[in-house]
């Protein structure tokens, strides 16, 4: 089952890859198979653990990735873009004058001596 999940993510790697014109030499960009294979092989190695249930909550993983990476929202090549998530907007204009930053002014006789003998 696992295998199936890695082939049809490589399938919509391949097509969002010609879909997007994202290519070289007019193949898509090899980091695009690393990312799925370091992430589908990881998922491999775990399904191969003696945990009970392990094969099952990897193939489940798998595919839930593949689901995600149908509906935008998981991109392998960049997994910190978000991909179709909305963020919150960014922040726009210039902080108010009228409150202005509080910046502690310690002079030397204000500074705290680490000169002494540590305390136990």
């Amino acid at each position: 089952m696992l295998m199936f999940a890695w082939v049809a993510e490589m399938v919509l790697v391949t097509y969002r890859d010609f879909k997007s014109s994202r290519t070289v030499l007019g193949l898509p960009p090899p980091s695009d198979y690393l990312a799925t294979f370091l992430v589908f092989g990881t998922l491999a190695g775990i399904s191969q653990a003696k945990a009970e249930g392990a094969e099952e909550f990897a193939s489940l993983f798998a595919w839930s990735l593949v689901v995600a990476s149908l509906l935008n929202v998981f991109d392998p090549s960049n997994p910190l873009s978000g991909g179709g998530l909305t963020s919150a907007p960014p922040l726009t204009g210039t902080p108010s004058s009228s409150t202005p930053a509080v910046i502690p002014d310690l002079t030397r006789s204000q500074a705290p001596n680490f000169t002494g003998p540590i305390p136990s």
